[in-house]
């Protein structure tokens, strides 16, 4: 097992779930850069990246598919339930795609504690990829259990 694990995280900031969904963080100016790609979405469903302590403390950062229109959101999760969302999205979206099955996403976030839960991320944290069918405007759960993996941020230069 823990061969394939290595092999799904391709530096300490290339994280890939091995089933479509590609994370690659970097360090910027005291911000983290996100570029989070799912090569299997459709209408109709979710992808998300989410960084905490444990899966009973994560900050969410969740994309849906509406049409061929993207929509960002931000939310927190407490355990195995579907993720609450924000009132407002905290996501700071530098720009949103999708062409071809596949959503692509880049947004930044401070290391320091940001959005409603405070997350400060100058350290070491885990990070979840997972996706799933959208209820209407609820998040339906995950279709696999997400894929986790702890990222030391300060490495991701």
């Amino acid at each position: 097992i823990e061969f394939v694990a290595a092999a799904l995280v391709l530096s300490s900031c290339t994280i890939r779930d091995g089933n479509g969904i590609t994370a690659r963080i970097k360090m910027r100016n005291g911000e983290l850069d996100i570029d989070l790609q799912n090569s299997k979405m459709e209408t109709g469903e979710w992808t998300a990246v989410a960084f905490g302590p444990d899966m009973t403390d994560l900050e969410i950062y969740l994309f849906d598919l509406k049409g061929t229109r993207v929509r960002d959101q931000s939310g927190f999760s407490t355990g195995y339930e579907s993720p609450t969302l924000d009132s407002s999205s905290s996501v700071s979206v530098r720009d949103s795609t999708y062409s071809g099955g596949t959503l692509h996403a880049r947004f930044s976030r401070t290391l320091k504690g940001a959005g409603p839960r405070k997350h400060d991320l100058e350290s070491c944290a885990m990070v979840a990829l997972a996706y799933g069918a959208m209820e209407g405007e609820s998040v339906g759960a995950h279709y696999e259990r997400p894929y986790q993996t702890r990222v030391c941020f300060a490495e991701c230069k």
